[in-house]
């Protein structure tokens, strides 16, 4: 009994693992800008830029998983 639900835990555990990755990977590799699509095609470039900032858009991938220090 406990072997099967240690099992199903691991299962559990990786599913949730693979699921993360794969819908980063695919969120990364779509074109397209996030701020672009929430300000419209007339925003300004500086507008773009501070929502771009705020949302961490301009942040390497290496950065992205650094954590924030407020």
């Amino acid at each position: 009994m406990n072997f099967f639900l240690f099992k199903r835990l691991a299962t559990l555990v990786l599913t949730l693992l693979v699921a993360t990755i794969v819908v980063f990977i695919v969120l990364e590799i779509l074109p397209g800008d996030p701020a672009a699509v929430m300000l419209g095609i007339n925003a300004e470039a500086d507008t773009l830029a501070a929502l771009r900032s705020e949302m961490g858009l301009d942040l390497s991938l290496i950065h992205i998983s650094e954590p924030t220090r407020h």
